[in-house]
């Protein structure tokens, strides 16, 4: 009896740490839970910010066709009035006076450059976003891998409680066995 009391008094300290094991596995859970809607919410942030760069990605070729259309307009208005001014020495003498032709000339020059520099910056800018894009879509293939193990952990950790549970279960059958036992004993005892 004393024996069997002894177990007895083991199996509940060995219960005892099992719990407390399984109290520290369940808050290892909630880390990893949290953990991960931390990882999700950075993933929706990343998935917006490229949605968003893809619009401005589009409008800049639109606004690149609406330049080169403008552009080629100025090249043909200037192709089509080329037989009314033979060169650049005719358009001096072209116009009403000196001062207004050569204002003329280089509003039309500047006007030319303009067109050009508008359309390489939106060349650069859309090159910019394109590699934005490139290293957001790479941090979300990084983000989506941590969410993944972070996710094998928490099933690692799911298991491990299981087990603990299993063990407590298995623990409190033997001690419920054990005072069975123990009961059989002190009846036999008293008789």
């Amino acid at each position: 009896i004393k024996y069997t009391k002894q177990l007895i008094g083991n199996t509940k300290n060995k219960e005892r740490l099992t719990m407390t094991e399984l109290g520290i596995i369940n808050q290892q859970i909630a880390y990893r839970d949290e953990l991960i809607s931390l990882y999700g919410n950075q993933l929706k942030s990343v998935e917006k910010q490229i949605e968003d760069n893809r619009k401005r990605i589009k409008q800049l070729e639109e606004e690149i066709v609406i330049l080169k259309d403008k552009y080629a307009k100025l090249i043909f208005f200037a192709y089509k009035h080329r037989n009314s001014v033979k060169d650049n020495s005719l358009m001096w003498f072209s116009g009403e006076d000196i001062n207004k032709t050569y204002l003329r000339m280089k509003y039309l020059n500047q006007i030319a450059k303009y067109r050009k520099l508008q359309v390489e910056l939106i060349k650069k800018t859309q090159e910019k976003l394109a590699k934005k894009e490139a290293e957001l879509q790479s941090d979300i293939s990084k983000k989506k891998e941590i969410l993944d193990s972070k996710d094998k952990e928490k099933q690692q950790f799911q298991n491990d409680k299981d087990k603990q549970k299993e063990l407590l279960t298995s623990l409190r059958q033997e001690e419920s066995k054990l005072k069975e036992e123990l009961d059989d004993q002190e009846e036999k005892k008293r008789r």
